[in-house]
């Protein structure tokens, strides 16, 4: 697993107004990898996750980049953290879920927004491999997926490490939904 810094004057940033359209950024995140495949699943062969940051972006992945002028490191021993490591986290989800509704006889499914006293359950729910997660803060904010709004949350939370197979996958696969868009990569770090 490869964590990367892209700064905000890189040259595959540069020209943007804002971070706000997620799809604009999506694909210059994915122009740093050069060729990995193309088509729908290409941030899924390569495991590329992102989020947006006070001085640029942060990017997860599990093959290296090949744009240079970013700050790449091999986290690969974040993926072996032992059982019963205390641990301060963040991630940035779109706290949505999708529900059936009927009318007519008709089934539609809709997705609505999660309210925020119930991201703690529902972050708990989907990180594998932790327990006694605990939520320290959440800020939404609405974004744009090619001009349709995006809600997404930025988490912080405490949690003890579990299951080193499970956080492993959490951490290169990620959660939840629109990966592609910002949200879905967890960070860990030992608390202090």
């Amino acid at each position: 697993m490869f964590l990367t810094h892209v700064p905000a004057h890189h040259e595959r940033l540069r020209g943007l107004r804002s971070y706000r359209d997620r799809a604009v950024l999506h694909r210059r995140v994915m122009s740093l990898f050069g060729d990995l495949g193309g088509g729908n699943t290409a941030r899924e062969r390569g495991n590329v996750l992102f989020r947006v940051t006070a001085d640029g972006l942060l990017v997860s992945s599990t093959v290296a980049p090949a744009a240079g002028g970013v700050r790449t490191k091999d986290a690969s021993a974040l993926l072996q953290l032992p059982a019963g490591v205390a641990v301060q986290g963040a991630v940035v989800i779109n706290p949505a879920l999708t529900k059936n509704r009927t009318r007519d006889g008709s089934v539609r499914r809709t997705r609505e927004t999660l309210p925020e006293d119930e991201v703690p359950n529902w972050l708990a729910g989907r990180l594998s491999g932790m327990r006694a997660v605990a939520v320290r803060g959440v800020r939404r904010e609405t974004v744009t997926r090619a001009g349709t709004p995006l809600v997404l949350d930025a988490v912080t939370f405490d949690a003890v490490t579990d299951d080193p197979a499970q956080i492993g996958s959490v951490l290169t696969a990620g959660i939840g939904k629109a990966k592609a868009y910002g949200a879905g990569m967890v960070t860990l770090a030992p608390r202090r």
